[in-house]
């Protein structure tokens, strides 16, 4: 019998969490092999070792050549990519120290449509890529590729998300600020190795085995020993879609969908929905931002924060201006010859006091009967200093009333204030000291 549309829909469904369970990976297209340099002898390719005994690799120099794929390979290679949600790029390469070249491009001209980029200026692997809005975007990866060392290169794109690998080390994971166009509607474009155009972003170096990969777990090509158990973010949409169909033209089939909404259920648990939603914005995984005075970060779906580490001060009395979350120094004041700390005060003549306030200094006069504090011994014992305004009491505990001597410092009562000394090991005026062991 011919299968109704009500089965096709259902075999299409189980197909995908068929093949999401099984991790099939497509070989994709070989494109050194494409271009058959081993037939050929080509400006600035020379035949080289390589890491895989049974692959050739070939060695890139100079400040011109021409490897763009033919029409018929780039065709192949926009077909395999057209409309598709997941996508990897893979190479095994050895890029020399501080080059800054272009590992495969589709680009026209200086135009980059998809670009995978490794710079050795700024030691960073960089993903240039057209997003459905027409503009080009950049997601870029510190990490040092060119070190003249072999490595295993795999940047793999599963709808809003980008898996860098590196020698089958995962090192990053990012959602996309836009979802990639494989659409191919840019015209004139060209499928280049090694370089973005004749003349540009020439890769000096060994390439091997480069690849374009379709479907999800690309990477399995080069690491097949890794684990693919967690879906893609490009199958969760698949099959997030396919469901959607199903409920809308297959009522009848409810039961049915109760096993396939369990399959939604348990992919919502993956990285690739591991993000934090923080008053309407989206923070990836791993993301870090500001909130006030508290530095935030995205931890598996969990918004983490901590207060903002302030850097240390050297003042006596550090003030916290509006709108900062740090305390910072005022102004010093030069008087007569000395330095004083915001906060400072001083006793310049009898009954005057000055006091130094953001670089400026600010006396004023004391009245001895008003505003001298009250004593607690008799009048007979009271006893005046010379350049002191008011009376003094004997024997007061000055250092319990309150001082300002350094953590490492101790305080000495004198007869009418204190004095601050640093402990033995370290140096400095006791309200400032430093460790010199």
């Amino acid at each position: 019998p011919v299968p109704t549309p009500t089965a096709l829909l259902l075999l299409l469904a189980l197909q995908i969490i068929l093949h999401t369970a099984v991790g099939i990976v497509e070989p994709g297209i070989d494109l050194l092999a494409s271009l058959q340099l081993h037939n050929t002898s080509r400006q600035g390719v020379t035949l080289a070792p390589g890491p895989q005994r049974l692959r050739p690799a070939f060695y890139l120099q100079g400040d011109y050549r021409d490897l763009r794929l033919p029409p018929s390979v780039y065709q192949k290679a926009v077909d395999l990519l057209r409309n598709n949600l997941e996508f990897t790029v893979a190479a095994s390469l050895r890029q020399e120290e501080f080059n800054s070249g272009t590992i495969i491009a589709f680009s026209h001209g200086f135009n980059r449509y998809l670009e995978l980029q490794s710079s050795g200026r700024k030691d960073e692997i960089r993903l240039h890529y057209t997003g459905h809005d027409a503009m080009v975007h950049i997601e870029t990866f510190p990490f040092r590729l060119a070190d003249n060392i072999w490595h295993k290169v795999a940047v793999s794109v599963s709808g809003a998300q980008v898996q860098l690998m590196v020698d089958c080390h995962p090192l990053y994971r990012r959602l996309l600020s836009r979802t990639p166009d494989t659409n191919f509607t840019l015209p004139q474009l060209t499928l280049w190795v090694g370089q973005r155009n004749n003349k540009h972003s020439l890769f000096k170096g060994a390439l091997q085995d480069v690849r374009l990969i379709t479907g999800p777990h690309g990477y399995l090509n080069q690491c097949p020993h890794l684990d693919t158990s967690c879906p893609t973010c490009g199958q969760f949409t698949v099959l997030q879609n396919t469901v959607e169909t199903l409920t809308r033209h297959l009522q009848e089939l409810s039961q049915r969908l109760i096993t396939v909404e369990g399959k939604i259920s348990r992919l919502e648990e993956c990285d690739c929905q591991k993000s934090c939603t923080v008053n309407s914005s989206i923070h990836a995984d791993g993301a870090s931002w500001q909130r006030d005075c508290d530095i935030c970060s995205c931890v598996h779906g969990e918004v983490q924060c901590r207060p903002v580490q302030c850097p240390p001060v050297n003042c006596k009395n550090p003030v916290l201006n509006p709108g900062e979350c740090c305390k910072s120094c005022l102004k010093q004041c030069y008087l007569r010859g000395t330095l004083y700390d915001h906060g400072d005060s001083v006793s310049l003549k009898q009954c005057v006091e000055c006091e130094c306030r953001d670089g400026s200094m600010h006396c004023t006069r004391i009245d001895p009967e008003t505003m001298c504090p009250p004593l607690t011994c008799l009048p007979s014992q009271q006893f005046s200093v010379p350049d002191e305004c008011c009376k003094f009491c004997p024997g007061v505990d000055y250092c319990s009333k309150g001082h300002q001597c350094h953590t490492n410092a101790s305080c000495l009562n004198l007869e009418t204030t204190y004095a601050c000394h640093c402990n033995a090991g370290f140096s400095g005026d006791g309200h400032t000291c430093f460790d010199i062991d």
